[in-house]
């Protein structure tokens, strides 16, 4: 039968007996293809742009929305995210990650690390520069979760620096999320990623703290 699409986007074909498969048009496996390609953790099934709570962070959906117009537009531009733990940031960062490769006329590649992850597998001896290069570069954004997280020793400093500054030399987009106060991570970054991305975030105004409850222990008390 004909091409159908669905509610997210996908393509189908009904048969005879009105099951549904992938339509062979190729719009759907590019979809799918985008959000494999991207490498999201295994918790990131459960965490979209359909299943986000937009009414919590006040004019959070509003600077999302800016920064993907922008972006498909062909802009580079810097949203940064920060606040205290189990405020819901990875799921906005998750989400954003979704539509930004989903939103458009074509999918987009994003690339997503996560620093505590990332570092591990540096300590691990991946040592080659051109790969570790490559994993962050190449694509129209970089999203990177959890940024300045735990001792925050000057090697983690200089590792997650040189990713920002790589992504950000190539002309990628970058989106961040942080559990660090503005002013800490601050300190975490180097004077002239600091500039470059308050120049992309429009002097703040894409700049997002998050001041709600925490949603891990929504509805309980210690």
């Amino acid at each position: 039968g004909p091409c159908i699409e669905s509610g997210n986007g996908l393509h189908f074909q009904l048969n005879e007996r009105r099951e549904a498969r992938l339509c062979p048009c190729g719009q759907a496996n590019q979809r799918l293809h985008a959000i494999e390609a991207m490498k999201l953790p295994q918790e990131a099934v459960k965490m979209t742009h359909v299943n986000y709570d937009w009414s919590v962070e006040r004019g959070l959906k509003e600077k999302i929305l800016h920064f993907l117009e922008a972006v498909n537009g062909g802009e580079r531009k810097a949203l940064i995210m920060y606040g205290g733990s189990g405020k819901g940031k990875t799921h906005a960062l998750l989400a954003t990650a979704h539509l930004a490769a989903l939103s458009g006329p074509t999918p987009k590649r994003i690339n997503y690390l996560s620093q505590p992850h990332y570092l591990e597998a540096v300590k691990a001896g991946w040592d080659d520069p051109a790969k570790r290069i490559a994993r962050v570069t190449g694509a129209r954004a970089l999203f990177i979760d959890e940024l300045g997280y735990g001792r925050q020793t000057e090697w983690e400093r200089t590792e997650m620096n040189q990713v920002i500054h790589h992504a950000w030399q190539s002309g990628m987009s970058i989106v961040i999320a942080s559990d660090q106060r503005w002013e800490v991570l601050g300190r975490f970054l180097d004077d002239r990623i600091k500039d470059r991305l308050i120049q992309g975030t429009e002097k703040k105004r894409l700049v997002h703290e998050f001041t709600g409850p925490s949603r891990r222990s929504e509805g309980c008390q210690w």
